[in-house]
């Protein structure tokens, strides 16, 4: 799978559109789920490459990317997902805590860091950048 789209009943016209971008097929259906139970619109990409193309392609309001994607490089994949106009929220996540210096080479422009181990950390930034409210 390069992409594909991922809606339910909660999904009304208008919708946030969310850019979902991870390597790991669960992880994407996982946070999918989720997000379409708020009334978002996601697209779920599984390779930085198609991730790039996707969101020049579609206007999105948010994106969240897996820290550990393997080609391109993440780094080259949030610089370029930041010079996106208009310019979404993105929100970087790991399955790990990073070193600082690593964080902070990826945090450059993006709105959140979150770790995977607490996927409802990442739901809830999602729901506050996008003015929905949040999951209990």
């Amino acid at each position: 799978m390069k992409h594909r789209y991922v809606s339910g009943p909660a999904v009304q016209p208008g919708a946030p559109r969310v850019l979902l971008v991870d390597e790991d097929e669960e992880s994407l259906e996982r946070w999918s789920s989720k997000l379409v139970r708020l009334g978002c619109l996601c697209i779920e990409a599984t390779d930085g490459e198609s991730a790039v193309k996707t969101a020049l392609e579609s206007l999105v309001d948010l994106i969240v990317v897996d820290a550990n994607l393997s080609s391109p490089a993440v780094s080259e994949v949030v610089r370029a997902l930041q010079g996106l106009k208009p310019s979404p929220s993105l929100i970087v996540c790991s399955d790990d805590p990073l070193d600082e210096a690593r964080r902070a080479e990826l945090l450059l422009g993006a709105t959140r860091f979150v770790t995977k181990t607490h996927p409802g950390q990442m739901i809830a930034a999602a729901a506050r950048l996008l003015g929905l409210k949040p999951p209990n």
